[in-house]
C-alpha cells in the first residue's frame, strides 16, 4: 500500500435542509456527525483521495483547523446518502463520498493565520493566501499537515 496522503476539507458557510443559513463550524459539525463528505464533479483533487488517507478540515471565515479525520473508504453519492445529509444541496448533485472515521474535533483549533509563513504552499506576498484554500479540497504535504493539526 503506497504512503498515506494528506488533505484539507474546506467548508465554508452554508444552508441547513430546511433552509437556514449556517456557519462553516456547524455545518462541518453537521457533516461530520453523520461521517460522510460529499465531493462533487469537479471538486479540486477529488482523485487524489484514497482510503487511508488524513484529512483536515477547515472553516472558511473563520480561517481555522476545526477537525481530523481518517478516510475509510471512498463511495458514490446514493440515495442513502442524500437522505441522510444534514445540509442544503446547492451546488448540484454530489457523485462522491468520503466515508470518515477517527473524527476528531479539535479542543482548540489551529489559527491558520498564525501560520501562514511556515506553510509551503502559501505565496510569498501573504496579502493573497486564501486563494489558497478554494476548490473544496487542497492536498497537502505531510510537514504542512504536522504544522496544522
Amino acid at each position: 500500500m503506497p504512503d498515506k496522503n494528506y488533505f484539507l476539507l474546506i467548508k465554508k458557510d452554508g444552508f441547513s435542509a430546511k433552509g437556514m443559513l449556517l456557519d462553516a463550524e456547524t455545518c462541518a459539525k453537521k457533516i461530520l456527525d453523520v461521517k460522510f463528505w460529499p465531493l462533487w464533479p469537479r471538486t479540486r483533487n477529488k482523485h487524489n483521495l484514497n482510503a487511508g488517507d488524513e484529512v483536515l478540515v477547515y472553516l472558511a471565515g473563520t480561517c481555522v483547523i476545526y477537525a481530523k479525520a481518517r478516510i475509510k473508504q471512498i463511495d458514490t453519492w446514493n440515495r442513502q446518502y442524500k437522505k441522510d445529509y444534514p445540509l442544503m444541496l446547492l451546488d448540484g448533485e454530489p457523485n462522491k463520498v468520503l466515508v470518515l472515521e477517527k473524527i476528531e474535533i479539535l479542543k482548540e483549533p489551529v489559527k491558520v493565520k498564525e501560520k501562514l509563513n511556515k506553510l509551503s504552499f502559501i505565496p510569498k506576498n501573504t496579502k493573497k493566501w486564501g486563494v489558497t484554500m478554494m476548490g473544496g479540497v487542497r492536498q497537502l504535504q505531510h510537514p504542512d499537515y504536522v504544522i496544522l493539526s
